[in-house]
């Protein structure tokens, strides 16, 4: 039996690098679970075809983000920039009480009503712009 012709691929198996193309059989192989398949391509970042997601936007309520970004940062939240970011999060949470995430809700917000972070410095405030336009999940169970 004559080996098929090696083509740049992979398969959807997740354990292969690669697919075979048989000729005689007009099938793609997969090379370790030797399923049948079509070539998985990967696209290039600059075609028309590709497009990205965009991210779903809802309301968060802000005293309970900041209640978890405290969590997630644990003792790491005493140290700068961290508390720095936090104080911006607290100073917003005094005169707004939600927010939209995944929009440039916070950091609009943190430009009209956080002292701390109109006091800031370049380098600081681009660091806490990063966290304020970082994008937000929101996870649900079928239950809910």
């Amino acid at each position: 039996m004559k080996c098929p012709e090696y083509l740049d691929g992979w398969c959807d198996c997740g354990k292969c690098k690669a697919m075979r193309f048989d000729k005689d059989k007009n099938i793609h192989v997969c090379l370790v679970c030797h399923k049948r398949a079509e070539p998985l391509v990967p696209i290039e970042l600059n075609s028309n075809d590709w497009l990205p997601d965009k991210t779903e936007q809802f309301s968060v309520n802000l005293a309970d983000w900041i209640k978890q970004e405290e969590a997630e940062l644990g003792e790491n939240a005493f140290y700068h920039p961290n508390t720095e970011y936090l104080k911006v999060l607290r100073e917003i949470n005094l005169h707004e009480k939600e927010f939209i995430a995944n929009s440039l809700d916070l950091l609009k917000m943190a430009r009209n009503h956080s002292i701390t972070y109109n006091q800031l410095t370049e380098k600081d405030k681009s660091v806490i712009d990063f966290w304020l336009m970082d994008e937000i999940y929101l996870v649900t169970y079928d239950d809910e």
